[in-house]
C-alpha cells in the first residue's frame, strides 16, 4: 500500500506543478497586450509664469497660484469702442491691399454703418460688408446694422 500512496502524492505534485505553470504563462502574456497611456500636457501649462518665486508660506503660495491662473483668463472689454476708433478701423479695412481696386467708402449715423462707392468684383461687395460686420463685432458694438449701397461696375 505503500507504493500506491506515494505514487498518488506524486501525482497530484506534478499535476499542481502543471496548473501552476499554465496560470504563469496565461498571466504573463495577458498583460503585454495593453498599452500605457500618454500623458497629455496643456500648451498653457509650458508658459513662463509671470510672479515672483514664493517660498515657505500657504497664503504667498495661494497669491502666486492666482496670479498664474489670472493670466490665462481672457480680458474682458471695458464696453464698446468709440465711433472714431470704429470709423478708423472700418477705413483701414476698406483701403487694404484686398479692396486696392475698389472705391468704397464708409459713414457711420447711431447705430447704422452705411458703405458706399462702387466695386468691379460682385463678390467684394458682400466680402466688404461681411467683413465690416466682424470688425465692428469685434470692436463690441451691439444692436448695429450694416447698410451696403455699394454699385457693381463690372469692368
Amino acid at each position: 500500500m505503500q507504493p500506491l500512496r506515494s505514487l498518488s502524492f506524486c501525482g497530484i505534485a506534478i499535476a499542481a506543478a502543471l496548473s501552476f505553470s499554465t496560470i504563469v504563462s496565461a498571466s504573463s502574456t495577458s498583460n503585454t497586450a495593453t498599452p500605457t497611456p500618454k500623458k497629455v500636457v496643456h500648451k498653457a501649462a509650458l508658459r513662463p509664469v509671470k510672479h515672483a518665486v514664493v517660498r515657505h508660506t500657504a497664503g504667498k503660495r495661494l497669491a502666486a497660484k492666482h496670479a498664474a491662473v489670472k493670466h490665462l483668463q481672457p480680458k474682458r472689454p471695458k464696453g464698446p469702442a468709440p465711433v472714431a476708433q470704429v470709423q478708423n478701423d472700418i477705413n483701414k479695412l476698406l483701403h487694404s491691399q484686398r479692396f486696392a481696386s475698389e472705391s468704397i467708402h464708409a459713414s457711420i449715423q447711431g447705430q447704422v454703418i452705411t458703405l458706399t462707392g462702387s466695386v468691379k468684383r460682385p463678390e467684394n461687395k458682400g466680402l466688404s460688408t461681411r467683413l465690416v460686420r466682424d470688425l465692428v463685432e469685434h470692436d463690441h458694438w451691439t444692436n448695429f446694422h450694416v447698410n451696403n449701397q455699394e454699385t457693381i461696375t463690372g469692368n
